[in-house]
C-alpha cells in the first residue's frame, strides 16, 4: 500500500506502527464505500462497464489512449489473467478470497485489517464490495469466478508455486525487519528469477502489482519504488542510506502459522515478550498488549531515544509507568539493533 501521509511532523505517540496502519486502513475503508456495487459477472453491462474499468489496477497501469470497454471484454480479461493473478495474490488477499468463496452469498469482513485486501480484490475484478444496512462491509464472488479459481487452485504446479510465493513474502518481511527499507527492483528480480517461471515471470506488471499490494512503499525523487517495513515513520530519512539487500540470505520456508511481523531475531522476540508481559493489565482498554509491545520494538528499530520511548509507553498506560516497565523498556532499547537503512546503523556496518 502506498504511503500517502507524511508522519515526520507528528509526535511519536501519534506515529507508531499501529497508528500508521490505522490511518491507512481508515482511508482504505472510505475508498471501499466509493467502489461500484456491481461486478463483471454481477450486474455489469456495456452501459456501466467503463465505470467498473476505471477502478481497476489495469486502468492505473496502462498508458495507452483511453477507449470504451464492453462487459464481454472485461469478462474475458478477468478470465485470461486469472491464473497469474491468483498465483501472485498477497497472502492476506488469497486467504480472504478463499473465505469469500466458501460463503457465496456474502462474506462480512472480520475486522478492519481486511479492508485493504478487500479493496484490492475489487480492483482486480474478482469480488464485489457491498456496504450493508448496519454499515458492515461484505464481499461477494461470482460463481463463474469461483469455478475458475477452483480449477486453477487444484493444479499441483499452482500449489507448489503458491507456496514459493508465500515464502517470498515472508522472506521480504524478514529482510525489511533488518534493513527497514529496500529497493523494490531487488525484490522483483529475486521473485522473477528464484520463484516464478514461464508466463508469470515474464509478466512484469503482475509482479509489480504484487509488490504494491503486499508491502508498504514510496517512490524516491527519481521515481524508483522503495519497499518499507510497515512501521517506518519517516521514509524520506532512509532513502539516502538504502543499500543492496541479498534476499537469499533471508529465505524462509512458507509457514501459514508464522506471523510475518514476528520474523525477528530471538533477542528481539525475547525483549518484545518481556515488555508485553509487564504491560499486561496496565494498558488503556482500547490497546492490545502485543500491538503496544510491537510499537515499542519498532521504535527501537528506528533508533528512537529511550526518553521518547518512555513518553510513548506512558501514553499507552492507564497509570504511571512502574520501575519494572521502565527497566524492561531500557533493556529493549539497548538490545534491539537499529535498521541498517538508518544513518546511525550504516556507520556500524560500513
Amino acid at each position: 500500500m502506498q504511503r500517502e501521509l507524511s508522519e515526520q511532523s507528528m509526535a511519536w505517540p501519534d506515529k507508531t506502527m499501529s497508528l500508521i496502519r490505522q490511518r491507512q486502513l481508515e482511508a482504505c475503508e472510505e475508498r471501499l464505500a466509493t467502489l461500484p456495487a456491481f461486478g463483471v459477472f454481477q450486474g455489469c453491462t456495456d452501459a456501466n462497464a467503463e465505470e467498473l474499468w476505471r477502478v481497476t489496477y489495469e486502468a492505473q497501469e496502462q498508458l495507452a489512449a483511453p477507449r470504451l470497454h464492453t462487459q464481454r471484454e472485461l469478462e474475458e480479461q478477468v478470465m485470461a489473467r486469472l491464473p497469474v493473478e491468483l498465483l501472485l495474490l498477497p497472502i492476506h488477499e488469497y486467504e480472504l478470497l478463499g473465505r469469500a468463496m466458501l460463503n457465496p452469498e456474502r462474506t462480512p469482513l472480520m475486522d478492519w485489517h481486511e479492508c485493504a485486501p478487500a479493496e484490492s480484490l475489487v480492483r482486480r475484478l474478482l469480488c464485489v464490495c457491498q456496504i450493508e444496512e448496519d454499515d458492515t462491509i461484505s464481499l461477494r464472488v461470482a460463481p463463474e469466478v469461483s469455478a475458475a479459481i477452483y480449477r486453477i487452485a487444484s493444479d499441483p504446479v499452482h500449489i507448489r508455486l503458491r507456496e514459493q510465493v508465500s515464502a517470498f513474502y515472508l522472506t521480504v518481511m524478514a529482510a525489511l525487519n533488518v534493513y527497514g527499507a529496500m529497493w523494490a527492483d531487488e525484490a522483483e528480480a529475486y521473485l522473477r528469477e528464484s520463484v516464478l517461471t514461464g508466463t508469470a515471470a515474464n509478466d512484469r506488471l503482475a509482479v509489480q502489482r504484487m509488490l504494491k499490494t503486499a508491502f508498504d512503499y514510496v517512490y524516491d525523487a527519481d521515481g524508483r519504488m522503495v519497499l518499507l517495513h510497515p512501521g517506518v515513520a519517516d521514509p524520506q530519512a532512509m532513502l539516502p542510506f538504502l543499500c543492496k539487500v541479498k534476499l537469499a540470505d533471508f529465505a524462509v520456508e512458507d509457514d501459514e502459522e508464522e506471523i510475518p511481523q514476528m520474523l525477528i531475531s530471538d533477542t528481539e522476540r525475547t525483549a518484545t515478550v518481556m515488555v508485553a508481559g509487564v504491560l499486561e493489565d496496565a494498558l488503556r482498554p482500547d490497546l492490545n498488549v502485543w500491538m503496544a509491545a510491537e510499537d515499542l520494538r519498532v521504535m527501537a528499530k528506528q533508533g528512537v531515544s529511550l526518553e521518547t520511548m518512555r513518553e510513548v509507553l506512558a501514553s499507552q498506560l492507564e497509570q504511571r509507568p512502574t520501575a519494572v516497565m521502565l527497566a524492561a523498556l531500557q533493556l529493549m532499547r539497548a538490545e534491539i539493533p537499529a535498521w541498517i537503512c538508518l544513518p546511525q546503523a550504516r556507520k556500524l556496518v560500513q
